[in-house]
């Protein structure tokens, strides 16, 4: 259509350049030189303009990384997976990520040192209003001291119920020295004895105290329940409900060791495997979303989360039937052995098509699977390697004798000194289990020669 386009432009360019004066000629060079321009004037300016972009992100990135991810964090606080995945990336660069705290937090995320305080405002239900009107009560009359505080200062038309039991699942009230749970408890107390000092404030009573000349009523006694401590799970799925993920701590990480029995394949893994993978997963259910098919046959959708990420895992009707019941069970964790679904997926998040799911505990003894390792290396001692310059080159022969479906890397060492990693393109990614079998052999038949490698499995 580009052509016919461009033709029918040059038809109504010449027409208006002929009446204006301009030389057949002249206009034809003119509009020829568009013509050329438009085929890649806009690509160049286009890539110019986002070349430098990524450079001056790049720059901020490596010479001011907490600001540039309170930033970053900052301008996505409405998209709680972005958050989620940006504060994972702030933990594997060292940044840590302070809990929100009604006496610390601002609006937005916030830099304190090496550290980032979370913004009030990516809490569910805290809108950017009442984040504001806290922080500037905060700041005209300095830290709120308690709950029952809180309520008698802040307004009550910009921070409802609602709002303020939010901050409390978060974890905002911690800072006051009372436990989430019994908060919760406290909160329509405090907001009623904070309701009646507003509406007496308003009629214009005036307490004995200050005909007495003192400034301000006294403190009434605050009252909170005597409540056993919750169940750490517990204070985690308040913390869930209130950001949308896990932030002091996630389930999985009692089930870790439980988990290595299974498969040492972590979920963020999963999105860099190939399509059609086969592959051995562990986590807990965070979301359950169930469909109907043309036949009228149930399924779901489910999101597996561990502590590195969260994969997507799509159930058939055959295998719905089976698990069913087992998803009921709450804050049950699951192994699933699938396939990798890269193909049909956007943002490079794969999915998994599930062939066997059953619950962690009874993985070890009920699924049927091979474990897969996340990848595979061999290790090159430099040492070693002096005077065996063809070595490498045999273990790439190895290499492309074993193709497969499990990353590889090749890894140089020298002990005590540095380590090079060299990560496959998956053209080169191998088969295990073939991989080590030639490698034996090959250690079998020319054992000196090999001496300096050893092959290694996992992350």
């Amino acid at each position: 259509k580009k052509p016919e386009l461009m033709q029918k432009e040059r038809s109504r360019f010449m027409e208006g350049a002929l009446k204006n004066g301009v030389p057949r000629e002249k206009a034809e060079e003119i509009f020829n030189l568009m013509e050329k321009f438009a085929g890649y004037g806009f690509n160049k300016s286009h890539s110019a303009a986002y070349a430098m972009i990524a450079y001056q992100t790049a720059y901020m990135k490596a010479h001011h990384p907490v600001a540039f991810m309170a930033a970053l964090i900052s301008g996505d606080m409405g998209n709680t997976d972005k958050i989620y995945k940006y504060i994972k990336e702030c933990s594997e660069m060292e940044i840590g990520v302070l809990p929100p705290d009604i006496n610390d937090s601002d609006v937005t995320f916030s830099v304190k040192g090496n550290s980032l305080r979370f913004g009030l405002a990516a809490i569910k239900n805290v809108g950017e209003t009442a984040v504001e009107g806290i922080v500037k009560e905060r700041t005209a009359k300095g830290p709120f001291k308690s709950l029952y505080d809180f309520c008698r200062r802040v307004d009550p038309h910009r921070v409802n119920r609602k709002t303020i039991e939010s901050l409390i699942k978060a974890g905002a009230f911690d800072s006051t020295g009372r436990e989430r749970h019994v908060l919760i408890g406290t909160l329509d107390k405090a907001m009623e004895e904070a309701s009646r000092r507003n509406k007496a404030g308003r009629k214009g009573q005036v307490s004995l105290f200050e005909i007495g000349g003192k400034n301000a009523a006294p403190p009434v006694p605050e009252h909170y329940p005597e409540l056993p401590s919750l169940d750490p799970k517990e204070l985690l799925e308040m913390e869930k409900d209130a950001l949308g993920f896990y932030i002091t701590s996630h389930p999985m990480e009692m089930y870790e060791e439980q988990a290595r029995q299974v498969t040492d394949l972590t979920l963020e893994r999963v999105h860099s495997i190939k399509d059609g993978t086969e592959v051995v997963v562990c986590g807990m259910v965070t979301r359950k979303k169930e469909l109907s098919t043309k036949r009228k046959e149930r399924m779901a959708i489910l999101q597996l989360e561990d502590t590195t990420s969260s994969v997507e895992v799509v159930v058939f009707p055959s295998l719905f039937k089976d698990v069913e019941l087992s998803l009921t069970i709450v804050d049950e964790p699951f192994a699933v052995r699938g396939r990798v679904d890269s193909d049909s997926v956007v943002d490079g998040a794969s999915k998994v098509l599930a062939e066997e799911m059953v619950p962690l505990s009874d993985a070890v003894g009920k699924l049927h699977y091979q474990v897969l390792p996340s990848s595979v290396g061999f290790v090159v001692d430099m040492d070693r390697l002096k005077g065996n310059g063809d070595l490498v080159v045999r273990l790439f022969d190895m290499v492309t004798l074993c193709r497969g479906k499990v990353p590889f890397r090749l890894v140089f060492e020298r002990r005590g000194d540095y380590r090079a990693v060299v990560e496959a393109i998956d053209q080169f990614w191998v088969d295990p289990g073939l991989l080590e079998k030639e490698f034996n052999m090959a250690v079998e038949q020319e054992g000196e020669a090999f001496a300096g490698v050893r092959i290694v499995k996992g992350s």
